[in-house]
């Protein structure tokens, strides 16, 4: 075994089958020169070859195919016209047969005979041009040979035989080169249809099979490989179906009977099938094929082969697969959806229509195929339809049908909407329309309702006293009614997308803000939302709203309505009350309820800083008298007037109050020293003694001033007003218009001053 590779390497190169067929052919004509040294051989025996002849032949065969090999195996060939050497082959084996002629004597004619084989063996190998080489180069050496004999060895030469056979030679060597040009073009020929088929089998991508009566592979194209995984020579060695699948096994062995039975019965018919078939590649993939069986014969139509051409279909079979389920899925959206689809052919008859039309219509479906639209729409309704599917046709693009009114079978009459669009084949050309269709009569009702409603709903929006308006989250006004325009004093033009913060003061921002931000959390509505509004021309004024959350379909707040009305006046009487309730009528002094809600808050703040106030109880002096005198009017005027002299006296920060008919109380803050609440008082007196003119008299008054001082006399509200009335009716009973402190240590202070 290892010799016979050893061997093998030494002769054969590897990885080059060329090479190696040249010099297998090469050994072939080297066996043949060993003939011809037995047949020497044996004419040496029988005396017709001398022994220098035999042996000078033998060494010369020897060496030319020793030489031959080595040109060979090192691949020396590869580098001539013909690497064969096919000529140079012929031309030695024509010397070396010219050779032994010239010591064949009587046998010549055998060893020419031997040489005609060889030209035989030329006509097949090669080309014209080539064969006339050869024969030239035969003819020389030939007619070399007779002339060597006739120089060296013309005893017992027959010469005319010799020229007779050279003659013999030219003929034989002409017709043997029209034979063989003959035999080369047909070589050519057939080498060039091979080559073609060859390129055929090898680039198309297609599969082609040959099977022989018995279902045996004989033939498989290289293409084999790429479709089925499968070398060509491993598919000649299998089974009949081998790899057919068990879903595609049945109808492909009962396919291949018929045509096989029909090949027994009919042999001048072409017989073929086609069918689609699974097989599994080599790796054990299933793989769809397209597979066409034809039967073909031999010229006597006697005995048949099947050829099969193998399309691998796989692509298509999943596309095919794709697109059923496309069609499918698209087909039950159709049937299920509860808009109608139809398609019409150009003249507007069905073609095609799924259950919510025949619904909508009111006709069954094999009613309505075939029927025109034109049978189911008045004149005014028909006209409509045609004017739109005209433009669409005209231009191509998808159109819309509104307010459409069929009849129903019944007769009844409902409201639909069509959308439509051209329909076309596949080179573009239209062949009818598609659309969708609607019921919208109940729609049209709701439409309807809904415009009267809104109609009722904005006129009393319009004609109502209290304002109402819509904004989005951001503030902006998307709605407004007559009454927020009245009330703002813009119009509504200038108020739309203009943001509502705009008409407030920046002092109400953050409470209005608050409010709606609890609307917008909460999705709960917001009562009494007090604030306070800019008019267009700059004034000032209240509005009291109720806040609502504006929502979409999904519940999601995309904004907010309110309901508003102008409070101004409202706000105006309320704060005109409260001022009643703590001020004077007559004076618009502070009453004795709100001087002690001040003086509580004056001395909790000058128990924070550590400092004094002095409370101020006051009585008029001689205002009876004036009363009596002058009348209630002048007693009115002179309280007035009063009331602006003791204002007069203090600091804005002090209070000055009326707490009786003719009582006056003040509270003063910051006091450092007793000495300033005697500045005060003094001023007081001087101020209240001047006369007071009145219709054409004057009237005088004095007044008696008590003093009590914080934190010294009391740090109790009450305490230090009974303390400071107590000392008022001290210095009323010494004498009148003065002040009087409580303490009596700095009314000795007083007396010193």
């Amino acid at each position: 075994m290892n010799k016979g590779f050893i061997l093998n390497t030494l002769i054969f190169p590897k990885d080059d089958p060329k090479q190696v067929l040249r010099i297998s052919r090469f050994l072939m004509a080297s066996a043949a020169y060993f003939i011809c040294v037995f047949l020497c051989y044996f004419a040496y025996i029988a005396g017709f070859v001398t022994k220098e002849a035999f042996f000078g032949w033998l060494a010369a065969a020897v060496s030319i195919n020793i030489v031959l090999f080595i040109v060979f195996r090192t691949g020396l060939n590869q580098k001539m016209a013909d690497p064969s050497l096919t000529v140079i082959q012929m031309c030695s084996a024509i010397i070396m047969v010219m050779y032994i002629m010239m010591f064949a004597n009587e046998t010549r004619g055998v060893f020419l005979l031997i040489y005609v084989v060889i030209l035989l063996f030329g006509i097949f190998r090669l080309d014209t041009r080539s064969f006339l080489y050869v024969s030239i180069f035969t003819l020389l050496t030939y007619g070399g040979v007779i002339v060597q004999l006739h120089l060296y060895r013309p005893q017992g030469v027959n010469f005319s035989m010799e020229y007779l056979q050279w003659v013999v030679l030219a003929g034989v060597v002409m017709l043997f080169s029209v034979i063989g040009g003959h035999i080369s073009g047909l070589r050519d020929k057939i080498s060039k249809d091979r080559a073609t088929i060859q390129r055929l089998t090898n680039n198309i991508p297609d599969v082609i099979l040959v099977f022989d009566s018995n279902l045996n592979c004989t033939y498989a194209s290289p293409s084999v490989k790429s479709v089925l995984g499968y070398e060509p020579e491993e598919v000649l060695k299998q089974k009949p179906f081998e790899g057919v699948t068990a879903s595609s096994r049945d109808l492909t062995i009962s396919t291949v009977s018929e045509i096989m039975e029909l090949a027994k019965k009919e042999r001048d018919e072409d017989i073929s099938r086609s069918i689609q078939m699974e097989i599994s590649r080599k790796d054990g993939i299933p793989v769809w094929t397209e597979m066409k069986f034809a039967i073909i014969r031999d010229k006597h139509k006697k005995s048949f082969e099947i050829l099969a051409v193998m399309r691998d279909i796989t692509e298509r079979k999943k596309m095919e697969e794709a697109l059923k389920q496309s069609e499918e899925k698209h087909r039950n959206i159709i049937e299920t959806i509860q808009d109608g689809y139809c398609e019409v052919d150009l003249e507007g008859h069905f073609t095609f229509l799924n259950d919510a039309t025949c619904e909508i219509y009111g006709y069954s479906r094999e009613e309505l195929l075939g029927m025109n639209h034109r049978q189911i729409a008045d004149k005014e309704n028909a006209k409509k339809i045609f004017k739109t599917f005209n433009e669409i046709y005209r231009t191509g693009m998808a159109g819309n049908i509104f307010d459409y009114e069929l009849i129903r079978k019944d007769g009844t009459r409902r409201q639909i909407e069509i959308s439509a669009s051209l329909k076309k084949d596949l080179s573009g050309n239209p062949i009818g329309f598609r659309g969708t269709i609607r019921d919208a009569t109940e729609r049209k009702k709701m439409e309807e309702a809904l415009r009267q409603s809104e109609e009722r709903y904005r006129t009393i929006l319009e004609e109502m006293e209290d304002a109402y308006f819509e904004v989005d989250v951001a503030g902006n006004y998307t709605f407004v009614n007559d009454a927020v325009c009245r009330h703002l004093g813009f119009s509504r033009d200038e108020l739309l997308g203009k943001s509502f913060r705009d008409q407030m003061v920046k002092e109400e921002l953050d409470k209005v803000y608050e409010a709606f931000g609890k609307i917008y959390m909460t999705g709960k509505p917001e009562t009494s939302i007090l604030y306070q509004l800019l008019r267009k021309d700059g004034t000032r004024g209240f509005a009291e709203m109720t806040g609502f959350p504006l929502t979409n379909q999904r519940g999601e707040v995309i904004g907010f309505r309110g309901i508003g009305r102008d409070v101004t006046e409202r706000k105006r009487i309320e704060e005109q009350i409260k001022h009643l309730a703590t001020h004077d009528v007559l004076t618009d002094l502070p009453t004795m309820r709100l001087a002690k809600d001040r003086l509580k808050m004056t001395i909790s703040l000058a128990q924070r800083n550590r400092m004094m106030l002095v409370v101020m109880f006051i009585d008029l002096d001689g205002f009876k008298e004036v009363n009596d005198t002058l009348g209630h009017d002048a007693g009115d005027y002179v309280l007035k007037q009063m009331a602006k002299r003791l204002i007069s006296c203090v600091r804005a920060s002090d209070t000055v109050a009326r707490i009786g008919g003719d009582e006056f109380l003040i509270i003063a803050n910051g006091i450092h020293v007793p000495e300033n609440a005697i500045q005060i008082a003094r001023k007081v007196i001087g101020a209240v003694s001047r006369p007071i003119d009145y219709n054409g008299g004057q009237a005088v008054v004095g007044s008696s001033i008590g003093i009590a001082l914080c934190p010294n006399d009391a740090q109790d509200m009450e305490q230090l007003i009974k303390k400071a009335d107590d000392a008022m009716y001290k210095i009323k009973k010494t004498g009148k218009n003065g002040f009087c402190f409580f303490n009596e240590q700095l009314n000795n202070l007083c007396n010193q001053l």
